[in-house]
This record gives structure tokens, C-alpha cells and sequence, in this order.
């Protein structure tokens, strides 16, 4: 339920935001609408997120304070196709990390005329656009690479 009010809250926000130069930048990754106002809603300047693919299917996500560098443990993390499907990924450990695969995950369809629908859906991390990391109001977001560029086992 918090999780829905939180995505609801987070998609009004973002439907009212006026693009700024910074929308042309976004137009050349081939995002969609809604993906390129939910990147213009501003970001905090304090919260850093890093994300490294371990394999084809495995991802690891860390959150951490730009400012001291230390681990921020139960940030929420999400990810949105170019679909607009939003998925919850899980929440960052005592270590600021987050583990996510190919799975089936609970996730949202934001309806372009308003609204959403709740669902339990497979989710390849290949379809992943970028991923949002909060900690209660403060976000950061991140474009989602899916270059074979491997990490650390887990």
C-alpha cells in the first residue's frame, strides 16, 4: 500500500514538470514521455547510486551519501522499462547494496491518462531503462546500462 501511494505521489509530481534543456539531452537514449519527466524531477544532490551488472541476469545496485561516502541502508529501490512498467527491485542492506535478477517481481503500468495497475510480471533486468533509488523524499536516478560490463561475483 505505501509502496503504491509512494509511485502515485512520485508520477504526479513528475506529469507536472516542464522540460528544460536538459529534455533534449534525454531525447537522443530513446526514452519515453513519461520516462524523460520522471529524469527532470530534480535530484538530490546528497544521495549517489551505483550500479554494476554482475552477469547477464544478475544486477547489484549501492546507495550511498555523496557528501561522506557511507553505505545508506533501506533506500527502496525501482527500476522502469521503456514500457513504463515500474518494478520494485527490494530495499539496500546495512552495506547500502541491493541484489536483483531475472525475476518475477510485483510491479505498476502507469496509464498515460492517469492512473496505474498492479500486477505480478517476469522481469528481465535487459528491459530495465533506469533504475530510482529513495530514501524518504530524497531520489536519485540512474540510466540503466546494459553493456556486458561485469562486477564483482555475489
Amino acid at each position: 500500500m505505501v509502496l503504491m501511494k509512494v509511485l502515485t505521489i512520485m508520477a504526479l509530481m513528475v506529469i507536472s514538470i516542464t522540460p528544460n534543456s536538459y529534455a533534449e539531452q534525454l531525447k537522443s537514449k530513446r526514452l519515453t514521455l513519461f520516462q524523460e519527466k520522471v529524469l527532470l524531477y530534480p535530484q538530490s544532490p546528497t544521495l549517489g547510486m551505483e550500479v554494476h551488472r554482475v552477469s547477464d541476469q544478475r544486477v547489484q545496485a549501492s546507495v550511498f551519501s555523496i557528501r561522506t561516502g557511507i553505505p545508506i541502508g533501506r533506500a527502496r529501490l525501482f527500476s522502469m522499462t521503456h514500457n513504463n512498467e515500474v518494478f520494485f527491485l527490494g530495499e539496500t542492506d546495512s552495506n547500502g547494496s541491493v541484489k536483483f535478477k531475472d525475476d518475477y517481481r510485483n510491479m505498476i503500468l502507469l496509464n498515460p491518462q492517469g492512473g496505474y495497475r498492479e500486477t505480478v510480471k517476469y522481469h528481465p533486468t535487459e528491459d530495465i531503462g533506469f533504475l530510482v533509488a529513495m530514501v524518504g523524499h530524497k531520489s536519485s536516478f540512474t540510466i540503466f546500462n546494459r553493456e556486458k560490463i561485469y562486477g564483482e561475483g555475489w
